[in-house]
């Protein structure tokens, strides 16, 4: 078995590549997307990794970079994604060969730390712990039922209806939502993105600002957004980046008129920061989530006490917002 860059791949072997990720994620990256990656700060030169045996391609993982801003400055980071492996594989030492591969790539870099996050009842987080990997973060949870018409006076309702209006987003808006969010990110600790992220996603279509955006303005000025994912069933929101109360109201509110009576919920830093605004009369709120954010520091076996104190996440100043999550 050999462990080879994105770039090494024939042609049926990214239709194999394409395969694994459809199959374990529902979501695949084309070869034309994944050059667009790489004309960012935001991927390594290699892109990923991908095991590769008797000519076909069973597991898989890709890696990306971000600025993380730690009590003693901001540093560059490493996250894994996708880590999959061909089920006919599993427990062959595909994802080892893997893991191996991308820390001595990212430590050969000078990267410090290797991140990624996963489902903690899964057997891959025992296999994470393994090689160093400690659980840090679990975002917490506001979930709506959202069932029947809102009800005068719930919190979803109680945006003042004065001079704050919320419209979907533009492409236009852009420029003014990485402001807001440098802003917003200022003096935090916890995730940075790199300039101009945003704008990143909307040109390789991982976002659509009409679909995916809802911007609160007075005037011609944003004063806050929301980055929404819904569906038919249900609606979630993970980034809120708004510095007034009033506008928070009037984005929770378009929130759950994005969701017109399904499932709408919050969760992340917008939890964490604005209990006021999800009483529990109407929320059903958890503190944690499956999703686990584990860490690594170069292999030392570190315990999760002092993983925790290096990415200060117990740090009320911690901030993790939905384009946070990779």
């Amino acid at each position: 078995m050999r462990v080879v860059p994105f770039d090494d791949l024939s042609e049926r072997q990214h239709a194999e590549r394409a395969l694994l990720s459809l199959a374990a994620f529902g979501l695949a990256t084309t070869r034309a997307a994944a050059e667009r990656h790489r004309r960012s700060k935001q991927f390594p030169d290699y892109l990923s990794l991908h095991a590769v045996d008797g000519g076909r391609v069973v597991g898989q993982l890709g890696v990306l970079r971000f600025p993380y801003a730690f009590r003693d400055g901001i540093e560059t980071v490493a996250g894994l994604a996708g880590v999959a492996t061909h089920p006919g594989r599993a427990r062959q030492g595909v994802a080892r060969a893997l893991l191996e591969e991308a820390h001595a790539r990212e430590e050969s870099e000078g990267i410090r730390h290797v991140t990624l996050w996963t489902n903690s009842s899964w057997g891959a987080h025992r296999l994470y712990e393994q090689y160093g990997y400690r659980d840090v973060h679990s975002p917490a949870w506001a979930v709506h039922a959202g069932e029947g018409p809102p009800i005068p006076g719930t919190a979803a309702r109680r945006a003042p209806a004065g001079p704050v209006r919320v419209r979907p987003g533009r492409p236009a808006d852009v420029p003014a939502l990485e402001r807001l969010y440098a802003a917003y990110a200022k003096n935090r600790l916890g995730f940075r993105r790199w300039n101009d992220s945003l704008g990143n996603s909307v040109r390789a279509g991982r976002v659509d600002p009409a679909r995916d955006l809802r911007v609160a303005e007075r005037g011609v000025a944003p004063l806050g957004y929301v980055h929404v994912s819904a569906s038919p069933d249900r609606t979630i929101c993970s980034e809120m980046v708004a510095a007034a109360e009033p506008v928070r109201r009037a984005l929770l509110r378009a929130v759950s008129d994005v969701a017109g009576g399904g499932v709408w919920a919050f969760h992340c830093s917008p939890v964490a920061d604005h209990p006021e605004l999800f009483p529990k009369e109407e929320f059903a709120l958890s503190p944690v989530h499956w999703w686990t954010f584990m860490a690594r520091d170069r292999g030392s076996d570190w315990e999760r006490r002092a993983a925790v104190r290096r990415f200060a996440t117990a740090d009320p100043r911690f901030l993790c917002l939905g384009g946070d999550r990779f």
